[in-house]
């Protein structure tokens, strides 16, 4: 699911400007990777909940 995401041209540049967002923050993830983790693992619980 994560390499889908990472690969998918329609989604790079918003996924790149959401991270750089959310980096700074408190609780933010830190690497790109630690961020996809987050984001698919929340789209995977709620489509399996």
């Amino acid at each position: 699911m994560i390499a889908a995401r990472k690969e998918d041209l329609s989604k790079i540049t918003d996924d790149q400007i959401a991270f750089a967002a959310q980096k700074d923050q408190p609780g933010g993830k830190k690497t790109m990777l630690a961020w996809y983790w987050k984001i698919c693992g929340a789209e995977y619980d709620q489509t399996h909940s």
